[in-house]
């Protein structure tokens, strides 16, 4: 890895380290030792080849059996919070990196956790759950229905075979008798094992090797149709006894499809969206964002994770355009779209505080809004804003906490979040704390395109960062065209990228300057919180 591209990767690290109580119990030393090296003015790779080589020797074997020891000593104290919080989250991370597929994951959430009454001690039952996720992979047969010119490609590949329905188990065979009304004429019954480490995982692997097999029709002069099904059947290699009928969603990755009603207020928000774009932008810079909202759609029609990720970063480009001469392209990229995606990222956390308040609680909580109008001024948002920081509002603040008595859930929310904007000084380490980590995510996800663009290697985390950059671009479009739709004029694409970039150097500029104070003023509560 260059020089250049080492100080997000290196912080990134660092602070998740910091963060991490496994790794600080199994060794701290060497932990200690990465922070500080994140902390020079010059990080030089063989440092930290050398202190990374060094921490993955110490954590490798122990990492997820301590991980799960520390979540369990906290559930059974009813200790910290914060520490199951964070533990759970690093351990769904090595799942994930071990080979597990998400949705597995939230499948043993859901069916194990959440949708029966736990009546037993939940210290034995989470310890039960975590139990089941052995690092030893398992050999699955994966059944898909394919047609015969698929078939004929898949006969060469020793990985598959085509079998008769009589050759399978029974449980297989009830399977392929309930498929009988959907099955084609044309359909064969393939079959292939695969080591993986749950079932979703084998699916997916041979779902994307069939995609694979499909492809080389790109060769043929006379190209024929391939077909396979979208539901297939997993089952243990050795098992005799049952499987799992699986099918594949990808109109977004990683999110299954469903029948949905799309309420009023969404499409109307949508026309507002259209209409601003189609009367506040200039023709060049209507067309540019059209072309990146085009290209980003494709991912709907993508069945692949790793193209759906490069797709979505070609929007990104298309957005923000072409760097200078004298500026590297993910530095270029970083610099605008950073503020887009954070800007408004405090008004956000405050605003969804009070919606969620605001549908638990309607008659009570507004009835404690209508007394602070009589106090001052602003938007439903910023108003909740002034409410939970101006130190004059501490009665009023008691009774919304005391509304909140019987949600722990929600009193927890509010209570984190007054604790991270108590002070201008905590606001802007919380706000500039969210923006470094956006800023090391996209430096991830900007590595992983590149790795998928030049090496062809799919790390296992590349749903997910689909996801993310999806949500990234969507921030960054609905800020450019909330901001555009201000203009006086046609406004400028690149113009207003820009404005919301000086936007979001205001209001580090105003915290900054206040951050020396104990508490918020109405005046800084205003400039901080106030809409784009």
């Amino acid at each position: 890895m260059k020089e250049v591209v080492l100080p997000p990767v290196v912080a990134e690290l660092a602070w998740s380290l910091e963060n991490d109580e496994a790794a600080l119990a199994i060794s701290r030393p060497q932990v200690m030792h990465f922070i500080e090296i994140s902390k020079g003015q010059k990080i030089k790779p063989h440092d930290v080849l050398y202190a990374s080589t060094s921490l993955l020797n110490k954590l490798t074997n122990k990492y997820r059996e301590v991980l799960t020891g520390i979540l369990l000593d906290e559930i059974r104290v009813g200790g910290r919070k914060h520490v199951i919080l964070n533990t759970t989250g690093f351990l769904v991370s090595n799942l994930i990196s071990s080979g597990f597929d998400r949705n597995f994951l939230i499948d043993c959430v859901e069916d194990q956790l959440l949708t029966k009454e736990i009546t037993e001690n939940a210290w034995d039952v989470v310890k039960q759950f975590t139990r089941q996720f052995s690092l030893t992979k398992k050999k699955f047969k994966v059944i898909y229905l394919v047609n015969r010119p698929l078939a004929d490609i898949l006969k060469v590949d020793s990985d598959w075979s085509i079998v008769e329905e009589e050759q399978l188990p029974e449980h297989a065979k009830k399977q392929i008798k309930d498929w009988g009304e959907v099955r084609p004429a044309d359909m064969v019954i393939a079959q292939s094992e695969v080591a993986a480490a749950d079932p979703f995982s084998a699916t997916v692997q041979a779902f994307l090797a069939l995609d694979q097999a499909k492809a080389i029709t790109v060769l043929q002069v006379e190209q024929e149709e391939n077909r396979h099904s979208d539901f297939s059947y997993v089952y243990l290699a050795k098992s005799a006894r049952s499987g799992t009928a699986l099918r594949m969603y990808h109109d977004v990755p990683g999110v299954k499809k469903v029948d949905s009603i799309v309420s009023g207020h969404s499409r109307r928000s949508s026309q507002k969206i259209i209409s601003n774009l189609q009367k506040s932008f200039s023709e060049s810079s209507r067309e540019r964002i059209a072309r990146a909202m085009a290209t980003a759609n494709v991912i709907s029609e993508s069945r692949q994770d790793e193209v759906s990720l490069i797709s979505l970063w070609s929007t990104i480009e298309i957005l923000l355009g072409d760097p200078p001469d004298f500026d590297s392209r993910i530095s270029h990229f970083l610099k605008l779209l950073v503020p887009l995606v954070v800007v408004r990222y405090h008004r956000r956390i405050f605003a969804a505080l009070h919606d969620q308040i605001t549908v638990t609680y309607p008659k009570s909580f507004q009835a404690i809004v209508r007394k602070l109008k009589i106090e001052t001024t602003g938007t439903s948002h910023t108003l909740f804003a002034k409410l939970m920081l101006l130190p004059e509002h501490e009665a009023l603040r008691m009774e919304v906490i005391g509304l909140l008595g019987e949600n722990p859930l929600l009193r927890h929310r509010l209570g984190r979040v007054q604790g991270q904007y108590r002070t201008p000084r905590e606001a802007l380490k919380t706000v500039q704390g969210h923006a470094s980590r956006v800023e090391w995510h996209l430096n991830r996800i900007y590595r992983t395109r590149n790795t998928l663009v030049h090496a062809g290697e799919n790390p296992p985390y590349t749903e997910s960062l689909v996801q993310n950059t999806l949500e990234y671009f969507r921030s960054a479009v609905l800020n450019i065209i909330r901001v555009g739709s201000k203009s006086p004029c046609d406004a400028d694409l690149d113009q207003v990228i820009a404005e919301i970039g000086f936007d979001w150097a205001i209001v580090q500029r105003h915290l900054t300057a206040n951050q020396k104070e104990s508490e918020f003023s109405n005046e800084l509560v205003t400039a901080v919180f106030k809409e784009l």
